[in-house]
């Protein structure tokens, strides 16, 4: 990358730098005392905060940029940090220069010409939870023809959304394939012990900078682990939350490691999610898990292996379906990542040997954003919410 460190050797630098957890304490103290949640929510209102917060990105940069001039509450640190603003040193007041000294330190951020610019991660909030992800996700425009290590999108926000409305307390969870840890530090609000799995270095590293800053190290605990791994031992959770790899590639194409789902379509680790979770759940413990699932225009295929696997196990399922794409659509917005292996390929030529393997190969004509909530008590029955019904 003509000198320059990838970025997952960049964020594993910073998560073992000697003065990383003080630096990232320090700036969880700040957050907490300019409020950040409220400005985020106030910087992100332009592309619906409601429905999805990590949505702050080049997009709506004109808005940013306009908002910058007038929004002299919010500091110039956060319109950096958030927004990729660069800001300059003197417009911070002495607390601020020292916190932004570390951050460049931490390459949270760095100076040039005079200047503090964006660093490789962008802060954003999300479920109260302040959260450090990888800036190319939403500023495309930092990638250098790069593909973001770790995503987070609207699939693990849906997933918490579900999670946030579980009632009272839990005694102990589980965040499969956890990613950049968003999930796992939402479920660390109400449980009393979390267990953040994952298997790639980058995303353990950002998981553990994270919890450091938000200060959740007491409830965390991070675990290099594969699924199968975690799905084959004895314990036992009263909560399982997964948003597992789940995109089905054309044979002879591959893609990054957060997104190669097992099986012809995908849904491998969906498919062992299901038929382990009643023997790793208490008897009133609950899983809950998200897809992207391909179907007929009435439904997705998956319901039928659900419907099967509830008389198998005596579970009870509530299935949502949030959302429905045309393979077209989904072709559209899956080809990039085939661009990982076939970099020489036009987009246009990629998108249509998707939708072709969407149509051809696995027979669907649609694909359902979806989450499923397994319950070991219960009626054995799949009880399916979806707001696409046909005709």
């Amino acid at each position: 990358m003509s000198g320059e460190k990838c970025f997952a050797e960049t964020v594993t630098e910073m998560s073992r730098h000697t003065r990383g957890p003080e630096i990232l304490r320090g700036l969880g103290a700040y957050l907490d005392r300019i409020g950040f949640h409220a400005a985020y929510k106030y910087l992100a209102s332009a592309n619906f905060y409601s429905v999805t917060p990590a949505v702050l990105s080049s997009g709506n940069a004109d808005f940013t940029r306009l908002s910058a001039r007038f929004g002299g509450d919010i500091p110039p640190l956060i319109w950096l940090l958030s927004a990729g603003i660069p800001c300059r040193p003197e417009s911070l007041d002495a607390d601020e220069r020292r916190l932004a000294e570390d951050l460049a330190g931490l390459r949270l951020a760095r100076e040039e010409d005079g200047e503090l610019h964006p660093g490789p991660l962008q802060l954003i909030s999300a479920f109260g939870r302040y959260i450090l992800v990888d800036a190319r996700i939403h500023f495309p425009e930092r990638a250098k023809g790069r593909l973001h290590d770790i995503y987070i999108g609207c699939d693990s926000l849906l997933l918490m959304y579900y999670v946030d409305d579980i009632p009272g307390r839990v005694r102990t969870a589980i965040d499969l394939c956890s990613g950049s840890g968003v999930v796992a530090l939402g479920l660390a609000k109400f449980a009393d012990r979390v267990i953040a799995s994952d298997i790639a270095p980058v995303a353990l590293a950002l998981i553990g900078m994270n919890t450091l800053l938000n200060r959740a190290e007491d409830r965390l605990i991070i675990r290099r682990e594969r699924l199968e791994e975690t799905l084959a031992n004895r314990e036992a959770f009263d909560l399982i939350t997964c948003n597992p790899p789940f995109v089905a590639f054309p044979p002879g194409f591959g893609g990054p490691l957060y997104a190669i789902g097992p099986d012809a379509d995908g849904q491998g680790y969906l498919r062992r999610l299901v038929e382990r979770a009643p023997e790793k759940l208490t008897p009133d413990g609950q899983a809950l898990f998200v897809s992207h699932l391909p179907g007929s225009e009435k439904e997705p295929f998956f319901f039928d292996e659900l419907r099967q696997a509830t008389q198998k196990h005596g579970f009870f399922v509530e299935a949502f379906v949030d959302a429905r794409m045309r393979t077209d659509g989904q072709a559209r917005a899956m080809a990039g990542l085939l661009r990982i292996g076939s970099p020489d390929q036009p987009l246009d030529v990629l998108r249509r040997e998707m939708d072709r393997f969407y149509r051809e190969d696995l027979g669907c004509s649609h694909f359902y954003l979806s989450v499923i909530r397994l319950r070991r008590s219960g009626r054995p029955e799949v009880r399916v919410f979806n707001r696409f019904r046909e005709g």
